[in-house]
């Protein structure tokens, strides 16, 4: 996660209110991409900048989107807007597709979050019913006291309350549910070890807990890094996936605890979703990952990942170039061919990969037409981070 500050702020939920927030406009670009997709015809829409970075600075989110945005639309039609806003904490926007912004800003509160970790902000939403929405969010243990080299992990939380509109705005953690291979005692060992300058990163990055939900599961996609004797990087796993049924997600709900999440391993769910091994989806030569977002189309029946690639690999863990692939699946294990989607002339850095589907209160669902939200910078910082999307078309 890039932020700027040290430490994390525990924030306690003070309600911000920024009415009608600036519109989105179309940015200047080249026209619709047409493209055939493996099986899939799509037709990839213009870049449209729905945020400038400096509207954003001056509403406070001067790091917002630090992550997947998580869309939930509610009963008054608007759409609620969950993410990280750096080490600030997280916050809620309450708008349109259009505008996320339009209607209201507020900060959101995570209470219960172990005090340990020195970053916490989601996150990621699934609505179990009108008053339940369960959210994954991001945490990371800052080694050394600096943001840069990290350890990462996902917990889940549990809505609380909602504001007046009837969007959820507090949450309360429920417990870990995914951690990678490496353990953290034997990261902070290795880390010892290295020599770093004072730019470069050295994680255990696990994304945001990217989740889809279909034929009674909960799947949530990760990297994960294999404790086993080699080069760091290279025993990074760019892609994995574990999962857990619908049913005992909801039973957790029910019983304010967390659900065993079983990570994918040698063709069979039998690994916990806390320490234990997994197998990669992409062969790591074939594919580094920034960030993704994954959906379930129901257009064409099939799973649906949005990636943010690296041009360059690590071990310097910086970005070159960027751009942003599409790729299908029929069981969400075996993926086939990537196709680009993003144009050539774009900024060096597009991150922060959310896809939002336009059908029903089920954004984590897809149909014909569907966007893609992500961030992109040329500079590689927050100054010039602006949020665009694009719309997606299946023919």
């Amino acid at each position: 996660m890039k932020i700027t500050n040290k430490y994390l702020r525990i924030i306690t939920f003070t309600a911000i209110i920024c009415f009608l927030l600036p519109a989105c406009a179309t940015s200047k670009n080249t026209g619709d991409i047409n493209h055939t997709v493996g099986e899939i015809n799509c037709t990839v829409g213009q870049a449209e900048t729905v945020f400038k970075r400096k509207t954003l600075n001056n509403a406070g989110l001067i790091y917002w989107p630090d992550g997947s945005i998580g869309v939930v639309k509610g009963k008054d039609g608007a759409y609620a807007f969950y993410a990280a806003n750096g080490d600030v904490g997280s916050s809620i926007m309450t708008g349109t597709l259009e505008n996320p912004g339009r209607n209201s800003m507020q900060k959101m509160n995570i209470s219960g979050v172990p005090a340990e970790y020195n970053y916490a902000a989601g996150g990621l939403v699934y609505k179990i019913d009108d008053d339940t929405l369960v959210m994954f969010y991001h945490v990371e243990y800052h080694l050394n006291g600096y943001w840069r080299t990290y350890y990462s992990e996902i917990r889940m939380a549990v809505s609380t309350t909602k504001d007046t509109g009837g969007h959820f705005i507090d949450f309360k953690d429920s417990g870990l549910v995914l951690r990678a291979n490496m353990t953290k005692e034997k990261f902070t060992e290795l880390l010892k070890t290295k020599s770093l300058t004072k730019n470069e990163f050295f994680c255990v990055e696990l994304l945001g807990g990217q989740i889809v939900v279909h034929d009674g599961y909960v799947y949530m996609y990760y990297k994960d890094v294999i404790d086993k004797d080699g080069d760091f990087w290279s025993n990074y796993n760019e892609l994995a996936v574990a999962r857990t049924s619908l049913e005992d997600l909801k039973t957790a709900v029910k019983n304010r605890t967390v659900p065993v999440f079983k990570k994918y391993y040698q063709n069979n769910w039998t690994e916990n979703g806390i320490g234990g091994k997994s197998s990669p989806l992409k062969d790591r030569q074939d594919l580094l990952v920034g960030w993704l977002g994954i959906t379930y189309n129901t257009y064409i029946n099939k799973f649906i990942m949005v990636l943010s690639e690296n041009h360059y690999p690590p071990p310097k863990y910086t970005y070159k170039k960027t751009d942003m692939h599409i790729m299908t699946s029929n069981d969400g294990i075996n993926w086939g061919k990537r196709q680009r989607i993003s144009d050539a002339n774009e900024p060096r850095e597009l991150l922060y990969v959310s896809i939002v589907g336009t059908e029903g209160n089920d954004s984590l669902t897809t149909g014909k037409e569907f966007y893609i939200y992500y961030t992109r910078t040329q500079s590689l910082t927050w100054d010039d981070k602006d949020v665009v999307r694009r719309k997606i078309t299946l023919d």
